[in-house]
């Protein structure tokens, strides 16, 4: 049996509105969004065996004092995710999580346009000073799909690209002393 690791302590977030996290107004820092990037690539991974399968359960209270306790199955990425940003994020692990669904959507979805472009393309581990790191883990989500569950919000490219570019530019003048 491995050792367990000392846990970070839980980042004291102060709470967010309910819609942010559908919008992605409420910004992540980038160190935070690298190491659940990171975490999500360990799992991928790790044998489903090795994963954390205690506390299947978590309770969400709603803005009427009212709470809700929900059995997860362990066995999904996802849910792995879901209870370590519990642990990690507690007044918005929710606004974090749909944020880092975004961000893995979006990198999937828009493979072969970042492949493009080379210059802006995602270290492997994550970087926190990357500026598409940068960028995502602060633009909300702007552009609005239509799925069969109903209207959803995610990223828009042009506006990514657009603010990992002028982060890239602005890298380039401070090394340049400008």
């Amino acid at each position: 049996m491995r050792p367990r690791k000392k846990r970070g302590k839980p980042t004291q977030d102060a709470e967010a509105p309910p819609d942010a996290s559908v919008l992605g107004t409420i910004p992540w820092t980038a160190e935070g969004l690298c190491r659940a990037l990171d975490r999500q690539r360990v799992l991928r991974e790790t044998p489903k065996d090795d994963w954390d399968h205690r506390d299947p359960a978590f309770v969400v209270t709603q803005e009427d004092g009212q709470t809700s306790d929900f059995r997860i199955n362990t066995m999904t990425l996802d849910a792995q995710m879901a209870m370590w940003m519990h642990r990690r994020y507690h007044a918005n692990w929710l606004n974090h999580l749909w944020r880092l669904r975004n961000v893995t959507l979006f990198l999937e979805v828009y493979v072969q346009p970042l492949l493009d472009q080379p210059d802006l393309a995602i270290p492997d581990p994550p970087r926190p000073s990357c500026p598409m790191i940068r960028a995502l883990a602060v633009l909300p989500f702007s552009r609005e799909l239509l799925l069969a569950a109903g209207p959803t919000y995610f990223f828009d490219f042009d506006a990514v690209m657009e603010k990992a570019s002028q982060l890239a530019a602005e890298d380039e003048d401070e090394i340049r002393g400008l």
